[in-house]
């Protein structure tokens, strides 16, 4: 049971210091070692695979003589219980890479069963503190990013304000029927749009008037316009007035009657 606790404790606490890794740079864990039931030193080994298997069979009676005897001829790192270690990284065998000081005061390091470490009550401590300030830095960039957003938006909103205030004080093109109004796109041409349109309110807009209009659009000398298009640089010429449609920048000349000024 307190095998399965602490890989418990440990699977929560990895993502857990990964999540930190900018702030536990700073320092490092400290872990306190234990040893398997039955023996009373462990070992380091040079690999993880190692000390995975050498920690499952710790326990099995041939296995363990035969670790006995390989330990003496082997130069394993052992170590006490209670010593003090440092993490590195675990491996996916469960092993954990650590290093420890021996009793000459050298740094050594190896691989022991992640099971066998307990993380020591100071490295406890420095994690909670380190996660305070986590926790304080990520409130204030939820905090920061909301205030940009919340800045951004007043501005996209005083920009719309400040559109529709400069639209409403433009002029503006517009026609009596339908959605498009009728523009000439020279001072010239302005003319012959003149004299459809009086011709149309004359005979009204039937076939004959549409044909007119079409014959003037194909030759390039009118064209239709959004109803309701502010216009800028609106200027009398003569009996019309020259524009520049906002935005999109066409120019063209426009009947007195399609002109609405504010």
């Amino acid at each position: 049971m307190q095998s399965i606790n602490k890989m418990r404790m440990r699977r929560i606490l990895l993502p857990f210091m990964l999540g930190l890794y900018p702030f536990t740079q700073a320092f490092e864990l400290t872990y306190i070692l234990g040893h398997p039931k039955n023996w009373q030193v462990w070992m380091l080994t040079s690999t993880d695979i190692e000390a995975a298997s050498n920690y499952k069979y710790a326990n099995d009676k041939q296995f363990k003589s035969l670790l006995e005897e390989r330990s003496k001829k082997l130069s394993y790192v052992k170590y006490q219980e209670g010593s003090l270690a440092t993490f590195i990284e675990e491996a996916s065998s469960g092993a954990c890479h650590i290093k420890i000081i021996n009793d000459q005061g050298k740094e050594l390091d190896g691989w022991v069963h992640c099971d066998l470490l307990e993380m020591s009550a100071e490295s406890k401590a420095d994690l909670a503190r380190q996660e305070q300030k986590q926790q304080i830095a990520n409130r204030a960039k939820v905090l920061a990013t909301k205030k940009l957003t919340e800045e951004k938006r007043r501005a996209d909103e005083e920009t719309k304000r400040r559109e529709l205030a400069f639209i409403n004080s433009l002029p503006k093109l517009v026609s009596s029927g339908g959605n498009t109004v009728f523009v000439a796109t020279s001072l010239d041409c302005a003319n012959d749009l003149r004299k459809i349109v009086d011709y149309g309110r004359r005979s009204g807009t039937g076939v004959e008037f549409r044909k007119k209009m079409v014959e003037l659009m194909t030759l390039g000398c009118a064209e239709s316009i959004d109803n309701g298009t502010p216009i800028l640089k609106a200027t009398r010429s003569g009996q019309f007035i020259t524009f520049t449609a906002y935005k999109s920048g066409k120019t063209g000349v426009a009947l007195p009657e399609n002109v609405t000024w504010p």
